[in-house]
């Protein structure tokens, strides 16, 4: 059984952000994730907001707003069922093919279509992928579609491949490979990429592969996603400008994407020997995917801190299957240790647990004057912590 999935701003109503959607796509620009398993999939969906910008720099400071981003984050959660097909033919079947041909079955509106479509695999991600290439070949194939229009289309689709295997099989999708060079999981030239890397007296570098672009830099050689999404201190800024490059792309409708207008886009954001977090700070100011909304310094701490709130309120127990005050009233006397007085009182009032809410109150920005006018403007229900002061 197939489940697709995309994140959203968390709420109180739905504190992971993630929500569960049918298989047809909207029409909008995507990314979808795909790792080894079930439980990869949904951290890769998480990390893409990072190297998106959705979060930025080396914390999770809000930049863009998710909800109105104009690129949807999409995932999935596949179970066998007694079909037993493939998690590639489901993904095709049901979602990619029928994105593809949204706007019409013809070569230039599918074409369209494709720069639409980027894809961010982990591991044995890739092996799914290049199933998932395949498939589109055949049905497009068997819609009359030459050999040249096939690999035309799919070169308009991006993947950025992070800790796959190198293989000899040769991709139609436009591809960015991230390897760790001490990563034995991802490459079996682990030697000669290191020479690479020595000769330059460099921690990072890009090179073409093929058509496609290869970028390896010297991590932990841990096979896992915090080595090239946290811990990879030359790895994240190489994602985070090489997928802004995709939805640029993606947003733009620029054809075609090509190894030259990615190594360009590299080098005109001084990736090289360049810690992520200069990097990162850099690219933050520079970004904005045809003026997607940003959130301003205070509004970015607030959503961290709302999001922070709302993982703790998930750890301890279910909001929506508490009934008894006083396990409310435990639960938000722990959330009100990690947030500040502003966010406490947006979570109480968003819980309707404030009998009134006066929006001028909660736009102020200052602290002090919100917990000096709840007293004299709000009764709280009687079970709830009257005092909002951090403890």
């Amino acid at each position: 059984m197939l489940t697709v999935y995309k994140k959203q701003e968390k709420s109180i109503d739905n504190l992971t952000g993630v929500l569960q959607i049918s298989d047809e796509f909207e029409d909008k620009p995507f990314i979808f994730c795909i790792g080894d398993d079930n439980k990869s999939n949904f951290e890769l969906l998480q990390y893409s907001l990072v190297i998106s910008r959705i979060y930025s720099s080396l914390d999770k400071n809000a930049r863009f707003s998710l909800d109105s981003f104009p690129v949807d984050f999409l995932s999935f959660a596949y179970e066998k069922d007694k079909d037993n097909k493939s998690s590639a033919v489901e993904l095709v079947e049901k979602c990619i093919y029928p994105y593809l041909t949204k706007n019409g079955n013809d070569f230039e509106s599918i074409k369209k279509q494709a720069i639409k479509m980027n894809f961010l695999v982990f591991s044995k991600g890739l092996q799914t992928y290049e199933e998932i290439e395949l498939l589109i070949k055949e049905k497009l194939k068997s819609n009359q579609f030459k050999d040249n229009e096939i690999e035309e289309i799919l070169s308009h689709i991006s993947l950025t491949c992070v800790g796959g295997k190198i293989t000899n099989k040769k991709l139609s999708t436009s591809t960015t490979y991230f390897v760790d060079v001490n990563d034995d999981e991802s490459t079996n030239r682990n030697s000669s990429f290191k020479n690479l890397l020595t000769q330059k007296g460099s921690k990072n570098m890009c090179g073409s592969l093929k058509k496609d672009v290869l970028y390896i830099f010297e991590g932990n050689g841990e096979h896992n996603l915090d080595n090239y999404f946290m811990n990879g201190e030359y790895s994240l800024s190489g994602l985070a400008i090489v997928i802004a490059y995709y939805i640029e792309n993606s947003l733009r409708g620029i054809l075609p994407i090509s190894a030259n207008g990615i190594f360009s886009y590299l080098s005109d954001n001084q990736f090289e020997n360049s810690d992520s977090k200069t990097v990162l700070s850099m690219l933050d100011k520079k970004l904005s995917f045809l003026g997607a909304e940003k959130f301003t310094d205070y509004d970015a701490k607030l959503r961290e801190e709302l999001d922070n709130a709302y993982a703790k309120i998930l750890s301890l127990e279910s909001v929506s299957n508490v009934n008894d005050n006083n396990k409310i009233t435990q639960i938000l006397s722990e959330v009100s240790k990690r947030v500040s007085d502003t966010t406490y009182y947006q979570i109480l009032a968003n819980l309707g647990m404030i009998e009134q809410v006066d929006q001028s109150v909660l736009s102020r920005k200052n602290d002090r004057e919100i917990i000096e006018g709840i007293q004299s403007l709000f009764s709280i229900n009687t079970d709830i912590p009257k005092k909002l002061e951090k403890k």
